[in-house]
Protein backbone atom coordinates (compact mmCIF):
# COMPACT_ATOMS: atom_id res chain seq x y z
CA UNK A 1 0.00 0.00 0.00
CA UNK A 2 1.51 3.54 -0.94
CA UNK A 3 0.26 5.68 1.99
CA UNK A 4 1.74 8.59 3.21
CA UNK A 5 0.61 11.00 6.60
CA UNK A 6 2.91 14.53 6.67
CA UNK A 7 2.06 17.31 9.30
CA UNK A 8 3.29 20.51 8.35
CA UNK A 9 2.65 24.08 7.38
CA UNK A 10 0.52 25.50 3.74
CA UNK A 11 2.95 27.63 1.42
CA UNK A 12 0.71 28.83 -1.54
CA UNK A 13 -2.54 27.26 -2.33
CA UNK A 14 -5.09 27.45 -5.56
CA UNK A 15 -7.74 26.52 -6.82
CA UNK A 16 -7.74 24.83 -10.47
CA UNK A 17 -10.14 23.24 -13.13
CA UNK A 18 -8.46 20.66 -15.02
CA UNK A 19 -9.23 20.01 -18.51
CA UNK A 20 -12.14 17.56 -17.88
CA UNK A 21 -13.89 20.01 -15.43
CA UNK A 22 -13.22 18.56 -12.45
CA UNK A 23 -11.76 20.96 -10.08
CA UNK A 24 -8.34 20.28 -7.92
CA UNK A 25 -7.26 22.21 -4.64
CA UNK A 26 -3.28 22.61 -5.51
CA UNK A 27 -1.37 23.35 -2.51
CA UNK A 28 2.57 23.06 -1.09
CA UNK A 29 3.22 21.87 2.46
CA UNK A 30 6.02 22.48 3.86
CA UNK A 31 7.31 19.73 6.63
CA UNK A 32 10.64 20.72 8.63
CA UNK A 33 12.94 18.45 10.15
CA UNK A 34 13.51 18.86 14.26
CA UNK A 35 17.53 19.68 13.54
CA UNK A 36 19.48 21.73 11.62
CA UNK A 37 22.33 21.39 8.91
CA UNK A 38 24.42 24.20 9.63
CA UNK A 39 22.46 27.70 9.81
CA UNK A 40 19.63 26.55 7.75
CA UNK A 41 16.71 24.44 8.87
CA UNK A 42 15.81 21.42 6.68
CA UNK A 43 12.62 21.79 5.33
CA UNK A 44 10.90 19.15 2.68
CA UNK A 45 8.06 20.81 0.48
CA UNK A 46 5.46 18.36 -1.07
CA UNK A 47 3.18 19.39 -3.54
CA UNK A 48 -0.60 18.38 -2.10
CA UNK A 49 -3.43 17.47 -4.57
CA UNK A 50 -7.06 17.51 -3.42
CA UNK A 51 -9.94 16.62 -6.06
CA UNK A 52 -13.47 17.05 -6.29
CA UNK A 53 -16.12 18.56 -4.00
CA UNK A 54 -13.45 17.65 -0.71
CA UNK A 55 -10.63 20.12 -2.35
CA UNK A 56 -13.19 22.86 -3.18
CA UNK A 57 -14.69 22.94 0.66
CA UNK A 58 -11.37 22.64 1.97
CA UNK A 59 -10.11 25.66 -0.97
CA UNK A 60 -11.60 27.72 1.89
CA UNK A 61 -8.98 27.02 4.87
CA UNK A 62 -6.32 25.51 2.93
CA UNK A 63 -4.55 28.83 3.78
CA UNK A 64 -0.93 30.17 3.80
CA UNK A 65 0.76 29.43 7.46
CA UNK A 66 -2.52 26.62 8.25
CA UNK A 67 -0.76 23.51 9.86
CA UNK A 68 -2.47 20.76 8.74
CA UNK A 69 -2.15 16.81 8.36
CA UNK A 70 -2.80 15.02 5.40
CA UNK A 71 -2.98 11.62 3.90
CA UNK A 72 -2.53 10.01 0.65
CA UNK A 73 -0.98 8.30 -2.11
CA UNK A 74 3.03 9.55 -2.89
CA UNK A 75 4.51 10.09 -5.74
CA UNK A 76 7.37 10.69 -6.34
CA UNK A 77 9.01 12.76 -9.89
CA UNK A 78 11.97 13.09 -11.48
CA UNK A 79 13.76 16.12 -11.92
CA UNK A 80 16.97 17.82 -11.77
CA UNK A 81 16.06 21.52 -12.65
CA UNK A 82 15.53 22.89 -9.32
CA UNK A 83 17.72 22.01 -5.66
CA UNK A 84 14.57 22.34 -3.83
CA UNK A 85 12.34 18.46 -4.13
CA UNK A 86 9.21 18.60 -4.08
CA UNK A 87 7.55 15.61 -3.52
CA UNK A 88 3.81 14.61 -5.04
CA UNK A 89 1.35 13.69 -2.24
CA UNK A 90 -2.60 12.66 -3.47
CA UNK A 91 -4.39 13.70 -0.60
CA UNK A 92 -7.42 11.52 0.45
CA UNK A 93 -7.75 13.10 3.81
CA UNK A 94 -6.67 16.44 5.59
CA UNK A 95 -7.07 17.88 8.86
CA UNK A 96 -7.17 21.51 10.16
CA UNK A 97 -4.90 21.48 13.14
CA UNK A 98 -4.40 25.22 13.40
CA UNK A 99 -6.16 27.85 11.17
CA UNK A 100 -4.45 31.25 10.32
CA UNK A 101 -7.42 33.23 11.05
CA UNK A 102 -9.36 31.08 13.75
CA UNK A 103 -12.20 34.25 13.66
CA UNK A 104 -13.02 33.59 10.08
CA UNK A 105 -13.34 29.76 10.68
CA UNK A 106 -15.92 29.99 13.20
CA UNK A 107 -18.00 32.69 11.08
CA UNK A 108 -17.79 30.31 8.07
CA UNK A 109 -18.82 27.55 10.72
CA UNK A 110 -22.14 29.46 11.46
CA UNK A 111 -22.54 30.69 8.11
CA UNK A 112 -22.53 26.81 6.95
CA UNK A 113 -24.98 26.16 9.46
CA UNK A 114 -27.31 28.56 9.41
CA UNK A 115 -27.33 27.46 5.38
CA UNK A 116 -27.61 23.81 6.42
CA UNK A 117 -30.98 23.48 8.05
CA UNK A 118 -30.93 19.36 7.54
CA UNK A 119 -28.33 16.70 7.51
CA UNK A 120 -26.32 15.83 4.70
CA UNK A 121 -26.49 12.40 4.03
CA UNK A 122 -24.16 10.64 1.47
CA UNK A 123 -25.43 8.56 -1.38
CA UNK A 124 -24.29 6.33 -4.00
CA UNK A 125 -25.14 9.35 -6.54
CA UNK A 126 -21.93 10.72 -4.66
CA UNK A 127 -19.48 7.75 -5.85
CA UNK A 128 -19.92 9.40 -9.28
CA UNK A 129 -18.09 12.50 -8.41
CA UNK A 130 -14.53 11.03 -7.68
CA UNK A 131 -12.39 11.06 -9.95
CA UNK A 132 -10.34 7.78 -8.66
Amino acid sequence: MNMITLTGNIGRSEMKELNDGTKVLKFTLAVDKNFKRGKKDIVYWFNCSVFGTYGQAMSKFAVKGSRVMVTGEMQIPYSEKNEKIYQNVNVTSLEMIRYVNDDEVESLANELMKDNDEDYVATSEDDDNIPF
